[in-house]
């Protein structure tokens, strides 16, 4: 199994990572992205056959600045995710932090599909709190610092531990 969690500070490159993992393995999971305005975080599903174009909004910057979760979104995503099922695909996630703290249901979720994976690549935020916390224990994972000097090299590894039929995590 490969099944790799990734962290590190912002623009170390971990969205750069995931993208051309992506690209190269047929993929299912999501990924949080921005929206033009920078004033809204919309999760959009990936790998789901009609879903793919399907985007939740789950938080919204507020007058001051700071993001807040909005539970009404990843409650609706959290719906698309309980029909899904893992398999042989890879699961991606990027990423994971503290907005998933307002949705228990969204969270257990998550850890299915995170139990169910054979190989997994999922990024989560380097603060950590009791959610991410717990996801950096399971068992069968490794945690992977993701930085400006190494993320071309993470690259390379994870693309050759993904491939190899049965692989176990860690390099």
């Amino acid at each position: 199994m490969s099944r790799f969690f990734i962290t590190g500070r912002r623009n170390a490159g971990k969205s750069y990572i995931i993208e051309k993992i992506i690209e190269s393995f047929d993929s299912y999971g999501f990924l949080t992205r921005f929206s033009k305005d920078n004033n809204t975080l919309l999760l959009k599903l990936i790998g789901y056959g009609n879903s793919e174009s399907e985007n939740f909004t789950i938080a919204k910057r507020n007058a001051n600045g700071k993001m807040y979760p909005l539970k009404d979104g990843f409650e609706k995503a959290t719906l698309m995710l309980k029909k899904i099922e893992p398999g042989g695909k890879l699961l991606v996630i990027d990423e994971l932090g503290f907005l998933e703290l307002c949705c228990e249901d969204f969270r257990n979720e998550v850890v299915r599909l995170l139990k169910g994976a054979n190989k997994f690549v999922c990024v989560i935020r380097k603060e950590g709190n009791c959610f991410l916390n717990s996801l950096k224990k399971m068992e069968g994972t490794s945690l992977i610092m993701v930085d400006e000097n190494n993320r071309r090299r993470v690259l390379e590894l994870l693309l050759k531990e993904i491939k190899k039929p049965g692989s176990k995590p860690g390099f």
